[in-house]
């Protein structure tokens, strides 16, 4: 339907499908401001050519990103270079009662600048912190131990307010 919009790639890896709602919510937004959004499973992707702008994301399993992003950004990452890139995170660090300024930094150096560190030709325009989804019921018996062990509660923290507003924030950036 925005056949003049910017064309824009959102992709992302998921553990057990809480990303994949906030990339739908993102593709919403970033749609009714005008672009053309594709929403592609990291693994998936195998062209990146045809978008102007890249948004690529990961949840947080194990205190870092899931493979399937992290391959992604290092096979494109020459491509990326020339093009408007967004990072996110999603993770239940910043569950509504921690999301502080200090908090999102620290995220930012826990889980963002590692990333970065192995794909120094991309420089992202915006780095989205999202809050996610713990659902016990999902996880392994192990996981569900290590979470407990680590003292991440079970619940729905993704912040569809906070989610909406990074969109319409990054859309600005890729207007220009």
């Amino acid at each position: 339907e925005n056949s003049a919009g910017k064309k824009i790639l959102i992709t992302y890896d998921t553990e057990h499908g809480s990303t994949s709602t906030i990339v739908v919510k993102i593709g919403e937004v970033l749609c009714a401001s005008g672009f053309q959004v594709d929403v592609v499973f990291a693994p998936h992707v195998d062209d990146i050519s045809r978008y102007d702008a890249v948004i690529a994301g990961s949840p947080i399993y194990e205190f870092k990103w899931l493979p399937g992003t992290r391959r992604f950004l290092k096979k494109y990452r020459s491509e990326l270079a020339d093009k408007q890139v967004a990072l996110f995170i999603v993770c239940t660090y910043l569950k509504d009662e921690n999301d502080t300024p200090e908090r999102r930094a620290d995220a930012v150096d826990l889980y963002v600048d590692p990333v970065l560190e192995t794909i120094p030709e991309v420089e992202p325009v915006s780095i989205g912190i999202l809050s996610g989804e713990i659902v016990y019921a999902e996880l392994s018996p192990l996981d569900r131990f290590r979470m407990k062990l680590f003292g991440f509660p079970e619940g729905d923290f993704r912040n569809w307010d906070k989610i909406s507003a990074w969109a319409e924030e990054l859309s600005g950036i890729l207007k220009q």
